[in-house]
């Protein structure tokens, strides 16, 4: 069965990007589509392709997600990640970077953030993010809205 799960999304991933590439007349075949993305090396190059393709010159913006209670360097984390997709030369947002106040509570930093992934077109989840309830819930959001989510690469520990 899980072997079917996995079969089956892969399938469904191949065809959404074939439908997306189809739809904005990058593609005339499923030959041309296939080579296209077996040629594509990281999510960075595939997503220059698809907006160097664009007319606009809008780039794509990144929402950072990732936990932030109980984390206690958060803000490095977060701002290294923003450095690194600034880099690549995309727009990013750091939730770690909104300051609501002293008295501002999880709720209203929650309802702040998701007003702000509303406006972008990618996720960029951390390592750990399944252990934050926002982030899966900014994960969750970013799902049915069909954004591009992107995952950090998980960072290996140093054996002492």
């Amino acid at each position: 069965m899980k072997l079917f799960k996995v079969l089956y999304y892969l399938v469904y991933e191949y065809f959404k990007y074939y439908r997306f590439l189809k739809r904005r007349g990058f593609i005339r075949n499923m030959r041309e589509s296939w080579r296209k993305l077996k040629a594509r090396d990281d999510w960075y190059e595939y997503a220059r392709f698809i907006h160097s393709q664009q007319t606009t010159e809008k780039k794509m913006r990144v929402y950072i997600s990732g936990a932030i209670t109980g984390v206690k360097n958060y803000k490095a984390i977060f701002a290294e990640a923003e450095r690194e997709l600034k880099s690549k030369g995309l727009d990013v947002f750091n939730p770690a970077s909104i300051e609501l106040g002293d008295g501002a509570t999880w709720e209203q930093y929650m309802r702040h953030d998701l007003k702000q992934l509303l406006d972008c077109d990618a996720v960029y989840m951390l390592a750990g993010w399944k252990y934050s309830r926002g982030a899966q819930l900014e994960y969750k959001l970013a799902q049915d809205l069909h954004l591009i989510i992107y995952y950090a690469p998980e960072k290996k520990e140093a054996a002492v």
